[in-house]
């Protein structure tokens, strides 16, 4: 019975050295990575939202209907992608092709929740943990519909700078703060311009930064909030640099040898 125990520790200790080896050569082995994209992002509670981001590679790392299943690092209970589409981009550069993902999500609890990336799950269970940037969810009520955001730019090609563009739906009010980030924000009593421009560099490092607003609006002594639609800065014409930058920043993590 000793013998027998004995052996089946043995083969237990190199099955774990066997397992440990195969994960360590998949990891090392994959060279794909998403664009470095930090992000805040205000959303209503149970409202459906959608986010782009883009993964780069020298050769496709798998066929994306391969894919079962995405959700956000960390933070799956809170904030729950539903559906995601795949895009081919051409390449954009001789170097590097790419993928663009939509993923369609909803965030199911208040609050505010932070993520540094995504888990794409294959069809064959494997789980591979990709960082994107740091991103915030704030999460609160219902849009009060006081201010239209629609004009406001999608995409920028500066990923210094945030401009917006907004229009009130009732003259009688102002908007009294505007957040673009955990804990930054403008703001002025007797009411912020509906146009102008944020410079970011100050808060966040990453080439491209996702922000989506919440903005206060206030009338006779009453607080609202209201979302803005979404601005990618940085995101038009992707140039060499930031592709580098990305894979330096994103790269998957291997074991150490």
């Amino acid at each position: 019975m000793g013998k027998i125990l004995k052996l089946l520790v043995v083969i237990s200790f190199i099955m774990t050295i066997l397992i440990a080896c195969s994960e360590k050569t998949k990891l090392s082995n994959r060279t794909e990575f998403f664009a470095w994209m930090d992000a805040y992002i205000a959303v209503e509670e149970n409202v459906a939202n959608s986010i782009a981001i883009t993964m780069f590679f020298e050769k496709a790392p798998y066929d994306f209907k391969e894919i079962s299943n995405i959700s956000f690092v960390g933070i799956q209970d809170k904030v729950k992608i539903d559906e995601f589409q795949f895009t081919q981009n051409q390449q954009p550069n001789l170097k590097y092709s790419s993928y663009g993902i939509t993923l369609n999500y909803k965030a199911i609890k208040k609050g505010i929740f932070q993520t540094s990336g995504i888990i794409i799950t294959l069809k064959s269970n494997e789980k591979i943990q990709y960082p994107v940037g740091d991103w915030t969810f704030d999460v609160g009520t219902s849009d009060a519909g006081n201010v239209n955001t629609w004009n406001s730019p999608i995409a920028s090609s500066n990923g210094k700078q945030f401009p917006y563009q907004y229009s009130l739906n009732n003259s009688l009010g102002l908007i009294k703060k505007m957040y673009y980030g955990n804990g930054l924000f403008i703001e002025k009593a007797e009411g912020i311009n509906l146009k102008g421009t944020i410079r970011l560099e100050e808060h966040y490092s990453s080439p491209i930064v996702y922000i989506k607003t919440k903005i206060i609006y206030s009338e006779t002594e009453q607080e609202y909030s209201n979302y803005g639609k979404g601005t990618y800065c940085g995101a038009y014409n992707i140039s060499e640099d930031i592709i580098e930058k990305s894979k330096e920043h994103n790269r998957l993590e291997t074991n150490p040898n």
